[in-house]
């Protein structure tokens, strides 16, 4: 059964209620609702065919932020593989894989107005042997999420001051560091081999949402891919993609952080799946 994690305090009212009711669409495959929301044009043409070679999709975790006209999402969908996808014919038994998902939403007067986000298709073409993916990276995100929720709540003014000591550690291209398990080595090593392959690698801020104790943020990143990566030959290309992240704050400090890269915008770059 799908089950949320709790946010800090109740998100099911306003934009959030509007996300969760549209996200729950995508994943029903009705995009009837999303027709009034221009921000989710591209989603409407984008997911319908997912929906061909993947069925049933159902959250197994699920974290929203609000913070005024702006909603995080962080999310693990469920999908039943029925239909071919990356090459790969389903098996007798139809595999379940799990992707995660990320999203920061705009929402003016309750119309969704910009949408960026990433879901991790890639993982399902690792998760089902496609070819060519078995040396991208495969983890568990963690995620930093307060025990129990709202226990701590951050003043506004630390939640402020933590986000920007945040934006000025993933501008530098780093990664915070505050446990010995935050952030987890793989998104280390990752990072690093994105910096290897594209040594020119820099990082934007886009936006982030606070809510209680819990920060999650969205960065661009651009480089040019002049080194292997995940053994794809270097292609010359300048290659764009997100970074999405979720931090705990204490005492005005990052103490959790881990995070996901848009893999599948990459893959569609490096010409390893069409979106």
């Amino acid at each position: 059964m799908p089950h949320d994690i709790a946010p800090p305090s109740d998100a099911r009212t306003g934009n959030g209620a509007l996300l969760r009711t549209l996200l729950d669409a995508i994943n029903a495959n009705d995009m009837a609702p999303l027709a009034a929301h221009p921000g989710l044009a591209q989603t409407r043409e984008r997911v319908p065919p997912s929906h061909r070679a993947f069925d049933d999709w159902r959250f197994t975790r699920f974290l929203q932020l609000v913070e005024d006209d702006v909603v995080f999402s962080a999310s693990t969908l469920a999908l039943t593989h029925v239909a071919p996808f990356a090459g790969v014919a389903p098996t007798i038994g139809r595999t379940r894989v799990e992707i995660d998902c990320c999203a920061l939403d705009r929402v003016d007067d309750g119309i969704v107005v910009a949408h960026n986000a990433t879901v991790d298709w890639p993982a399902a073409m690792r998760q089902l042997g496609a070819p060519g993916t078995a040396a991208w990276p495969r983890r568990a995100w963690h995620w930093p999420v307060s025990t129990p929720p709202a226990a701590v709540d951050a003043s506004d003014v630390a939640l402020g001051r933590a986000t920007r000591r945040l934006r000025e550690t993933l501008e530098r291209g780093a990664l915070p560091v505050a446990t010995p398990r935050t952030p987890s080595d793989s998104l280390t090593a990752e990072l690093a081999t994105l910096r290897a392959a594209c040594p020119d690698l820099a990082a934007e801020w886009g936006a982030s949402v606070g809510q209680g104790d819990l920060v999650g943020v969205r960065t661009l990143l651009r480089g040019t891919h002049r080194a292997p990566l995940f053994g794809v030959e270097p292609t010359g290309r300048t290659l764009v993609w997100d970074h999405f992240g979720l931090a705990r704050v204490a005492d005005g400090a990052v103490v959790e952080y881990d995070g996901i890269f848009a893999w599948t915008r990459l893959f569609a770059q490096l010409g390893l799946m069409r979106v």
